[in-house]
């Protein structure tokens, strides 16, 4: 998909996604291409999207290739990962033209500038991987993941990650030369205060399936917590498949919806915090949930797992709290409830800092990150 409105655009860059772009995507991996997109836009720069499936790519790259031609330049090619690997994004799995997107990064770095590419997740890597899927497709699949971390080793100036601590779980001799953090941002949100000041009000959105994702402790402390009510909004279809591992912590405290987009907002709204307690394991150790920063643009604090990535962020900046066992979540709400200054505190720390996890400064951390790999770059020609 490339734009031809501005095609003389001084400020050009390319952003590459091996998907269709949905700007109404109900998770954050499938938002967040369509939010950088626009942080890019935002900042001022034209942007000519690859994306889609091979052969939208291919006519997309011809036209990149054409453009810089007629002597048009571009400052940097930024692309976005899957879960899925690169080569395995068509509808049946199956990889048509197998080196068509590293041979245009290739082309581009030494042609053009810098390279960066948002690595998603390494969810391959763990143990649990193999229990979803037969040893036949899990070999398949493997074999690409495989690839894709070779081309980053050999290709990509800039490997970004959800954080840091993700880099210990790719194998020394083909980690990226360089990487950077780069979690998702927040969309800046109007919001009113909460109408109801009696009860204090929790809001969980996102998955709920385990093992990654099981709420089981956040919800015994819910159910025995009268003095607070939580929501639970999560996709309908995961409700259905597990709703009966919840089904004793449930009572007249939680609530559950299924809600989405523009919807949120309401829930948001009515919630003193946003809660993303869930039983720690490795895995959410290094993960930036979407959702936390989701939060950030409503002026909501966060309470989360302390032993991971994202509690440390939360504390950093004094935007919640964070507990490591379930008494503690529930002796923090129970001293939340009795001083409620407290939440006012960690608004004001969210109001005097969340300019700085908007998606324009993501994509400025990008930029600059990448630019400054353009000036010592030896592909230039």
């Amino acid at each position: 998909m490339i734009n031809k409105k501005f095609i003389n655009s001084t400020k050009r860059i390319i952003f590459h996604y091996p998907l269709s772009i949905d700007k109404y995507g109900k998770s954050g991996s499938t938002l967040r291409p369509y939010k950088m997109i626009k942080a890019f836009e935002d900042c001022g720069y034209f942007v000519d999207v690859v994306s889609g499936d091979v052969n939208s790519r291919k006519e997309a790259i011809r036209t990149i290739k054409n453009n810089f031609k007629k002597g048009i330049r571009y400052d940097f090619l930024y692309s976005e990962s899957t879960t899925m690997p690169t080569l395995l994004c068509e509808k049946n799995h199956i990889p048509k033209s197998p080196l068509l997107d590293y041979l245009f990064w290739f082309w581009f770095k030494r042609n053009c500038g810098p390279v960066g590419l948002f690595y998603r997740d390494i969810y391959w890597r763990f143990n649990d991987y193999k229990s979803n899927l037969n040893f036949l497709k899990r070999t398949y699949a493997k074999f690409f993941y495989w690839a894709d971390l070779v081309a980053y080793r050999l290709i990509v100036n800039v490997v970004f990650l959800p954080s840091n601590l993700m880099i210990s779980y790719i194998p020394k001799f083909i980690r990226p030369k360089s990487y950077h953090s780069l979690p998702p941002g927040c969309d800046l949100k109007e919001t009113k205060d909460k109408k109801d000041k009696k009860d204090l009000r929790l809001l969980y959105i996102g998955s709920i399936a385990p093992p990654y994702y099981n709420i089981k402790p956040l919800l015994e402390v819910m159910s025995r917590s009268e003095f607070a009510k939580l929501i639970i909004c999560c996709p309908k279809d995961q409700w259905v498949k597990y709703s009966h591992l919840y089904d004793e912590t449930i009572n007249n405290n939680i609530n559950i919806v299924h809600e989405s987009n523009k919807n949120l907002d309401k829930l948001y709204e009515e919630s003193d915090f946003v809660v993303v307690f869930r039983e720690n394991n490795e895995y959410l150790k290094f993960s930036m949930p979407y959702k936390i920063f989701e939060a950030i643009g409503y002026n909501k604090p966060i309470i989360i797992n302390k032993d991971c990535e994202a509690g440390r962020y939360i504390n950093y900046y004094r935007i919640g709290a964070t507990v490591s066992s379930g008494e503690e979540l529930y002796n923090l709400l129970l001293k939340i409830n009795n001083e409620r200054s407290i939440i006012d505190q960690y608004i004001v720390n969210i109001k005097n800092n969340k300019n700085k996890f908007t998606w324009q400064a993501r994509a400025l951390e990008a930029k600059n990150k990448l630019m400054e790999n353009n000036e010592n770059s030896h592909f230039r020609t």
